[in-house]
């Protein structure tokens, strides 16, 4: 598992890549709330290199989704492959958190 974050105008892109699995979600779960406390932009949670997700990496998503709106700010997910897809989809993630295709696409959403 690796986390990537990079400034991209108004928002910040996190790109996670590998499995995040039970022998690795404690450690993701802490780097990627530490991420968010230290966030000052919206932000879009890339999933085009992650392989796997359990509970407790999805629990991180809603958890810093609270993080940032208590800053007034938001998060996203785009670019899911469909092994994770059929994950978030079985965990109504997405009655949460909004998933968008491809950063494009959240990029062009946000300016309507």
């Amino acid at each position: 598992m690796h986390l990537r974050v990079e400034d991209h105008g108004n928002w910040q892109i996190c790109s996670l890549s590998g499995a995040i699995n039970a022998s690795n979600s404690d450690k993701f779960s802490e780097l990627f709330l530490q991420t968010m406390a230290k966030c000052n932009k919206n932000l879009i949670v890339n999933l085009k290199e992650l392989d796997f997700i359990d509970s407790k990496g999805i629990s991180a998503f809603i958890i810093g989704k609270k993080v940032l709106a208590k800053n007034g700010l938001s998060i996203c997910i785009s670019n899911v492959p469909s092994p994770v897809r059929k994950i978030l989809n079985i965990t109504f993630i997405d009655n949460i958190i909004p998933i968008y295709e491809d950063i494009a696409q959240v990029m062009e959403v946000q300016e309507e």
